[in-house]
């Protein structure tokens, strides 16, 4: 789940269109010249730079807001475990046929998600596959190379962050192992209180049937995502990483590293800016409360808050009230 695509942040009067629609240069005291000031070398352009400061900016206004959203609430990581990865008791040949499993979620709670950590087959012969996973019907592909006589274990750590997902794959007529496992209500489905029912499917077209017998086994993890809430408040966050964005440019003007006069003539002012930016930050807490971009991470974090409050996810518990002893 991306939701702050790259280019997040633009350049006015470059060649950096962003996605947000808000442009770097806008801050007081940054310019296409601080830019390229700043860059490390001739290699890296001002906006490599931009790109790579982005990135970081991202992280950092993530992990704030998620600081101080778990002071008043847990989040669940891993939910349940559900797997089919038994050795298969018989062989079938599949002709012109692709073959999967397909996982189908099966609950409304937006903070559930799943990880398929691995597949595997079970393969009579040594051969070479193209795997493919659809997501909501968008595609993607992997190549593999299934060895013979053995049960194959293809590591994904594929997130499962769509409503269906489709693992399969065509084996030019090959046999593959069927599985049989109790940890499945019947041959034809595996089910996961948690997040996503599996069912095991094939196509010889457009479309995808669900079938009795599962010919490819499984590894997934139910887990909460926090980036769900990241993504829900994304347009919120854009402010907050663009200006610490700003402030990690003029930390550069102000350490000098790069000798340049464009950078030394600005130093007075980058120290003046930063200090409403960033002010002083507690040893304690990394924040001056008072700053521009601590004022931007407190009114997401509290939006935050008021959302997680008026929703039921069993993603999430709340701390309750802490009374702190008077001394």
């Amino acid at each position: 789940m991306s939701c702050f695509k790259s280019p997040l942040l633009g350049i006015r009067g470059g060649c950096r269109i962003p996605t947000s629609g808000e442009y770097i240069n806008d801050l007081t005291g940054i310019e296409i010249k601080t830019l390229v000031g700043v860059a490390k070398d001739e290699i890296l352009r001002g906006e490599d730079m931009l790109s790579i400061i982005e990135q970081e900016s991202v992280k950092k206004v993530k992990s704030d807001i998620e600081a101080k959203i778990f002071q008043d609430n847990t989040f669940k990581s891993i939910l349940s475990h559900d797997r089919l990865v038994v050795s298969p008791q018989n062989l079938v040949s599949i002709e012109d046929k692709n073959f999967g499993i397909r996982f189908v979620k099966n609950t409304v709670d937006k903070f559930k998600t799943g990880v398929l950590n691995f597949i595997t087959i079970f393969s009579e012969e040594t051969f070479k596959a193209v795997l493919r996973i659809s997501k909501d019907g968008i595609e993607e592909e992997r190549e593999i190379v299934l060895e013979g006589k053995k049960l194959n274990k293809i590591d994904l750590n594929l997130k499962l962050d769509a409503d269906e997902v489709i693992v399969y794959l065509y084996t030019c007529g090959y046999r593959v192992g069927i599985y049989v496992s109790d940890n499945c209500r019947c041959k034809c489905r595996c089910k996961d209180e948690m997040c996503y029912d599996v069912y095991p499917v094939e196509s010889d077209g457009l479309w995808f049937s669900n079938i009795s017998e599962f010919r490819m086994g499984y590894d997934m993890t139910c887990c909460c995502d926090i980036d769900v809430l990241h993504c829900i408040l994304a347009k919120d966050y854009i402010k907050a990483i663009k200006l610490y964005s700003g402030i990690l440019i003029l930390r550069e003007v102000i350490s000098g590293s790069n000798a340049n006069p464009l950078i030394y003539n600005k130093q007075d002012q980058a120290k003046y800016i930063l200090s409403r930016w960033e002010g002083t930050n507690d040893p304690l807490t990394g924040f001056d409360n008072k700053s521009e971009y601590a004022i931007l991470i407190n009114n997401i974090v509290e939006r935050a808050k008021s959302y997680i409050s008026g929703i039921n996810s069993e993603c999430i518990i709340c701390n309750g009230i802490k009374l702190i002893p008077l001394i």
